[in-house]
C-alpha cells in the first residue's frame, strides 16, 4: 500500500460547527462532530471510508466473500446496491 501525504498552502480559512446543529455523544463518551469541512470524533478531523457492493453486476458465488471483506473494515459505510 502506498503512502501518501496533503500540502496544505493556505489554511486560514475559517471552519464553521455551530450552523448545521449536528453531531452527538453515544452512552460511553464518544463525540461525533461535523463542520463546514470534515466529520469530527472526539475533537479531530475524521475522514470516513466508504464502498459499494453492486451485488447485479457480481456473480452470486462472491457475494459471500465480498461482503466478508467489506464487515472487516475498522471505520465506514457500506452499500449494498
Amino acid at each position: 500500500m502506498g503512502c501518501y501525504s496533503i500540502t496544505v498552502k493556505n489554511s486560514n480559512k475559517p471552519i464553521f460547527a455551530e450552523h448545521l446543529r449536528m453531531g452527538g455523544t453515544n452512552p460511553v463518551g464518544k463525540r461525533l462532530g461535523v463542520n463546514n469541512y470534515y466529520l469530527e470524533q472526539d475533537g479531530k478531523p475524521f475522514f470516513g471510508i466508504s464502498g459499494e457492493l453492486h451485488f447485479s453486476r457480481l456473480d452470486q458465488r462472491f457475494w459471500e466473500d465480498e461482503i466478508i471483506k467489506m464487515k472487516q473494515q475498522t471505520r465506514g459505510t457500506q452499500d449494498l446496491l
